[in-house]
C-alpha cells in the first residue's frame, strides 16, 4: 500500500469548504481583494491580476451535480452545465467574497454566464476578454490589445496602477508554478508512477484556490516528499483523458479503481492550464500574449493540426494505452472535436471511449459499466 503525501494534506485545505476554503478567508481578512475568473479556456491571464496585489480565484462549479433550479430560471438548460453549475453556486451566494469577475469570449455559454452575472449579481463583471480563435500574428497583436484593456480596466476599477515591474515579478510566479507542475507531470510518465491521477487532480484543483506563492513552495515540498518515498500508483492501462473542463477527483479516483492509471490529460485544469512557459521580454502585455495563445490549443483553435499534434506527442511520452474523451452535454466545442481525434486515434491504433456527461457527474451504473468494459477491451 502506497503511504500518504503529507504536504498534500496542507494542498488539499483549499479544495475543502469550496469555495470559501481558509486561504481565501485568511487572505480577506487582511483586507486583500479577491478576483474570480472562469476557467473553461484558460485564457484569462492570472498574472495581470496577480500583478495589482489581488488574489485570483478559478470561478468553477462544484465537484459534483447540483439541481441548478436558479440557474435553469436565467440560462436555458441547452447551455452547457459548467456555466450553469458556476452560476448556481453564484446565486446561492456562495461567491459573495469576490470583489469582482472576469471572463472571456471562450464560448456562448461562459459569454452568457457573464451576462447573467452581471445582470443579476452584486459582484461585478469586471471585464470580458474578447479571445481570438487563431494563433496567427494578428492574432495576438489583438490578444495584447484586449489584455491591456482588462489590464487599465483593472487599474481603475480598484484604484491603482500595474507596474511593468510587477508583472515581470507574477510572471516569474506563474511560470515557476508551471515549471514544477511540468516535473509532476513527468513523474507520471515512469513506468510506476510514483503519484496518482487522482493525487494530481487535488493539487490541479488547489492551484486555482490559493495564492501562488503558498502552492509553489507546497508543490515544491509535495514532489521532493513523492520521489524520496518511492512510491508507485501505477495500475492495469495508462490511459489518457481529453475534454471539457473536469474538476472532479472523485472520477478520476472511481477510474483508478476500476483497475488502470490515469497518467495525462488534456484538459482545464491541467496541461491546457500550466503548458508553455511565458518568454517575457521588453513588453510584458505582449510576452502574456504569446503564451496564451501558444500554450496547448484547446478545441477551439484553428488550424486544428497543432491541436493533433500536441495530443499524438502526449500519447508517446506518456505511453498511453487508451484515450476516454469527455464532452459535457450541451459542449459547443469537443463534440465537433471528438470525430475529429477519433478518426485520428484509429489511424494511431489508439482504443477510444467517448462520455457524454453533466459536469460534476459521478461514476454512475451506466459510466461505470462502459469504463469497465473499456478497460477489459484494452487488456484483452
Amino acid at each position: 500500500m502506497n503511504s500518504e503525501i503529507s504536504a498534500l494534506k496542507e494542498i488539499n485545505k483549499a479544495n475543502a469548504n469550496f469555495p470559501y476554503n481558509e486561504y481565501i478567508s485568511r487572505w480577506k481578512k487582511e483586507g486583500k481583494k479577491v478576483v474570480g475568473w472562469n476557467c473553461c479556456s484558460a485564457l484569462v491571464p492570472e498574472e495581470v491580476i496577480h500583478a495589482a496585489g489581488i488574489l485570483p480565484i478559478w470561478v468553477t462549479g462544484d465537484s459534483k451535480e447540483l439541481a441548478l433550479d436558479n440557474a435553469n430560471i436565467y440560462l436555458t438548460n441547452h447551455t452547457c452545465s459548467v456555466s450553469r453549475n458556476s452560476l448556481e453556486q453564484a446565486l446561492t451566494g456562495e461567491y459573495d467574497f469576490l470583489d469582482g469577475f472576469v471572463s472571456t469570449y471562450n464560448c456562448d455559454g461562459t459569454r452568457r454566464l457573464a451576462d447573467v452575472w452581471g445582470l443579476n449579481l452584486s459582484i461585478p463583471v469586471i471585464y470580458v476578454l474578447s479571445t481570438p480563435r487563431k494563433f496567427t500574428e494578428r492574432a495576438k497583436e489583438f490578444f495584447a490589445e484586449e489584455i491591456f484593456k482588462f489590464k487599465q480596466r483593472l487599474e481603475k476599477h480598484f484604484n491603482l496602477e500595474i507596474s511593468d515591474d510587477s508583472l515581470y515579478k507574477s510572471i516569474e510566479t506563474y511560470n515557476n508554478t508551471r515549471r514544477l507542475m511540468g516535473e509532476l507531470y513527468n513523474l507520471r510518465k515512469m513506468d510506476k508512477p510514483p503519484i496518482s491521477g487522482a493525487e494530481s487532480w487535488q493539487i490541479l484543483n488547489a492551484s486555482g484556490r490559493m495564492p501562488k506563492e503558498k502552492f509553489n513552495r507546497l508543490l515544491e515540498e509535495t514532489i521532493a516528499e513523492v520521489k524520496q518515498k518511492k512510491r508507485n500508483t501505477g495500475k492495469g492501462s495508462r490511459l489518457m483523458i481529453i475534454g471539457n473542463i473536469l474538476n472532479n477527483t472523485e472520477f478520476i479516483r472511481n477510474i483508478e479503481e476500476l483497475g488502470a492509471t490515469v497518467v495525462v490529460d488534456a484538459l482545464c485544469p491541467g496541461i491546457i492550464y500550466w503548458s508553455e512557459l511565458v518568454k517575457a521580454d521588453s513588453d510584458p502585455i505582449r510576452s502574456l500574449s504569446d503564451r496564451y495563445l501558444s500554450k496547448f490549443h484547446q478545441a477551439r483553435f484553428i488550424p486544428y493540426e497543432a491541436r493533433w499534434n500536441e495530443v499524438s506527442k502526449l500519447i508517446d511520452e506518456y505511453k498511453v494505452d487508451g484515450i476516454i474523451m469527455e464532452a459535457v452535454r450541451y459542449c459547443s466545442h469537443h463534440p465537433w472535436d471528438m470525430p475529429r481525434l477519433d478518426m485520428r486515434l484509429k489511424e494511431k491504433d489508439i482504443p477510444v471511449l467517448n462520455l457524454d456527461i453533466e459536469y460534476g457527474t459521478g461514476m454512475t451504473g451506466q459510466v461505470k459499466t462502459r469504463v469497465q468494459a473499456f478497460l477489459e477491451m484494452i487488456s484483452g
